[in-house]
């Protein structure tokens, strides 16, 4: 799994292809913060998973709630749309409660996510 990275009308979208685990998300958090040291002139973050499959383990779904805890005080101030379209979608909604300090959402389109960043 190699995410790939973009940018576009100030919005960071991370692509991924194929299975990918929540450790496959933290790692590209991980390499996001690496490669996006100041993330003041972004306005959010798109992961696009409408071509990749998550796979579900609790355990590893915990590790990537207290990862974005943890990571709070960097990305607070940004949305984060989750471009997604089965029924996995319920994990981005419960990580959504869990991490209450961050904005996170579901959504089916590009164009959804990115017109709510925009908001």
């Amino acid at each position: 799994m190699k995410p790939s990275f973009e940018v576009s009308d100030n919005v960071i979208v991370r692509r991924f292809v194929g299975d990918i685990s929540q450790e496959d998300i933290i790692e590209s958090w991980k390499l996001l913060f690496k490669k996006y040291k100041d993330l003041g002139p972004y306005r959010g973050l798109v992961i696009d998973l409408l071509n990749a499959r998550l796979l579900q383990d609790r355990n590893k779904f915990q590790k990537m709630v207290e990862f974005l805890k943890q990571q709070a005080d960097r990305i607070q101030e940004r949305k984060i749309a989750y471009l997604i379209d089965n029924p996995q979608v319920t994990q981005v909604i419960l990580l959504d409660h869990q991490v209450d300090l961050l904005q996170i959402r579901p959504f089916a389109t590009l164009k959804g996510a990115m017109d709510w960043i925009r908001i």
